[in-house]
């Protein structure tokens, strides 16, 4: 398979290290979600790609990164010594990991693009210990209402309709370009088949930071975070702690000068601009 051969793993590693802009922009969302992970915990994250995730994690945790883009290995493994004062380790296959070792796995951007979500899900539940966490961001189709009828007609919604379409349509090719990545899977869905307890918070981007350049992020826009535990839970206020750490977190607002800005004119302008988008209500987004 051409996802198999040198020449696309190293194109698909070097693509990833054009995501910063999303990075910045999604941080919020990222630090709600790992505030769940404390010092101690064993994490486990599945596609840890080049390291996007661990300026988000505790150096005390022991962590295990799931890569199999080996292209991949040498910038990860330099990035764990400057971020771990713990033990930390590479493999390239999930089934590698020892059963019932993890309290968290971690997963953002990677269930679109794997061959089995059930699968892996599987994988997911065998090596989280009882009370085990999985902490994921994904994109994931646009939210179905069904078809238009005389019965809905009011309140349909056309563009959401024409996005949904368009990610079933979009699917095929973005899947040979992008390493796997399917813009149409019901992930939420595929996740709540294997766990009982599932906290998800809905959004799309750019809409979630202010921009309406939806075309940018197309077709990838409609994307969820959220939290699945394993039955039976470790402790009785875990899931308590999961709607107040995650749920009912207002999601941090956090901007980062762009390269361009140059001079000290430049500068305090842009910084009088975040004052400004400081100073509105936070994103406040609730779980469903």
């Amino acid at each position: 398979a051409i996802r198999e051969q040198g020449w696309y793993k190293q194109r698909f590693a070097d693509a990833m290290s054009g995501m910063g802009d999303y990075e910045d922009k999604i941080s919020g969302m990222k630090q709600n979600l790992f505030a769940l992970i404390t010092a101690g915990d064993t994490v486990v994250e599945l596609g840890a790609g080049l390291g996007p995730n661990l300026k988000y994690l505790n150096s005390t945790i022991s962590y295990t990164a799931v890569e199999p883009n080996s292209y991949m290995h040498a910038e990860l493994e330099s990035k764990l010594k400057e971020q771990f004062s713990t033990p930390s380790t590479i493999t390239e296959d999930i089934r590698l990991v020892p059963t019932a070792s993890a309290d968290v796995v971690v997963s953002t951007l990677v269930l679109c693009s794997v061959k089995s979500q059930g699968e892996i899900l599987d994988e997911i539940l065998r090596v989280l210990k009882p009370g085990g966490k999985l902490l994921f961001l994904e994109h994931v189709i646009e939210e179905g209402q069904g078809y238009p009828s005389p019965y809905n007609i009011q309140k349909f919604d056309w563009d959401r309709a024409y996005y949904r379409w368009s990610q079933r349509f979009m699917s095929p090719l973005q899947a040979a370009l992008a390493d796997g990545c399917h813009p149409d899977r019901d992930t939420v869905k595929a996740i709540s088949e294997k766990f009982s307890e599932v906290f998800v918070k809905r959004f799309r981007v750019p809409e979630l930071w202010g921009s309406p350049d939806w075309w940018k992020y197309y077709p990838i826009g409609p994307q969820v975070a959220g939290v699945a535990i394993k039955r039976p839970l470790s402790y009785a206020g875990e899931l308590a702690e999961v709607q107040f750490k995650f749920c009912a977190a207002d999601m941090a607002v956090v901007r980062t000068m762009p390269a361009d800005v140059e001079g000290s004119e430049k500068q305090a302008a842009w910084a009088r601009e975040m004052q400004v988008e400081l100073a509105k209500p936070t994103t406040k987004i609730k779980c469903n």
